[in-house]
């Protein structure tokens, strides 16, 4: 208990002083990049990928932060659904799982009103279907 405790006093410190830094960053800067938007990010960090353009760090790491976060937080939620909305392989890398996120967006245009993290978690469904119980 006492070592939970402390890595969590631990983490939060660690918190607190990246948000300072970030915090201090993006003061001296001059001016604020525009916003990222997740399915443009991650279109172009998948053409990256495949070698036809190239792609900002920054887009590429928001495409990757936004897909895992997502799928760890679909990981944390699954044991209080009824049953599992995606079973994502252990195997899958990340890069494929951009891939799953930007085929699904490209081949439903009419649904990108909707929320990103909506998208990614439908474009999982789709891609890695849990398999029914016999």
């Amino acid at each position: 208990m006492a070592c939970t405790q402390n890595a969590v006093r631990a983490g939060t410190r660690i918190v607190i002083a990246l948000a300072g830094l970030l915090s201090g960053l993006s003061s001296s800067a001059q001016q604020a990049p525009p916003p990222l938007n997740a399915q443009e990010s991650c279109r172009a960090a998948v053409a990256a990928m495949d070698k036809t353009t190239s792609v900002s760090d920054r887009d590429f790491y928001h495409c990757l932060g936004f897909i895992l976060g997502t799928t760890r937080t679909l990981e944390l939620v699954e044991p209080y659904l009824p049953k599992p909305l995606a079973c994502v392989p252990d195997s899958a890398s990340n890069g494929q799982l951009m891939r799953v996120f930007v085929n699904y967006i490209n081949r439903h245009p009419e649904k990108l009103h909707q929320g990103a993290s909506l998208l990614v978690a439908l474009s999982l469904q789709e891609a890695f279907p849990c398999k029914k119980a016999d």
